[in-house]
């Protein structure tokens, strides 16, 4: 979409970056993250519900972004070259994860790039209108967890032979 000569993204109100402007401002929202600690006391109270509405999109957006991670990297054959199945990539390089959430980041990035779900015919992932498509549009834009995700594909996969 084009408002006043700026690329921004669609549903968004945040202009496109380039991946090199997208990592500078990972980095940057990491290292700002890491002394948090030490200023937090400053905040008034009201500025304490606005932090953490941020730090809660902060973390939405972080889910969102490992999940298209490892679909990229799936999709690129970097897990397949890598000679492990997608739990322990997503493991090896999220160490966050490790005590939990690698296996929900796996699953929907499994189900959103394994053909045997409903697939748009340019191939460009799952069909928008199919529930998986639904799901990966709600993960993509950090609507819906990846937790959340990988329980609602889960009864999508149970529900699906009891549709007529």
């Amino acid at each position: 979409m084009l408002r006043t000569g700026v690329l921004y993204n669609l549903g968004m109100d945040q202009p496109l970056m380039s991946l090199a402007e997208t990592r500078g401002a990972m980095l940057a929202a990491r290292d700002a993250l890491a002394g948090f600690g030490q200023v937090i006391h400053q905040a008034s109270g009201a500025e304490l519900a606005e932090l953490m509405t941020l730090a809660d999109e902060v973390s939405a957006g972080a889910g969102a972004a490992r999940v298209q991670v490892t679909v990229e990297a799936i999709t690129r054959g970097e897990v397949e070259s890598a000679g492990v199945n997608v739990h322990t990539w997503v493991r090896d390089h999220a160490p966050s994860l490790r005590q939990g959430g690698a296996t929900q980041v796996a699953k929907v990035a499994t189900a959103v790039t394994r053909g045997g779900r409903t697939w748009n015919p340019d191939g460009a992932g799952p069909d928008p209108e199919s529930p998986t498509g639904i799901i990966w549009d709600g993960v993509r834009t950090g609507e819906v967890s990846p937790g959340l995700a990988c329980a609602t594909l889960g009864e999508v996969d149970r529900l699906v032979p009891l549709l007529r």
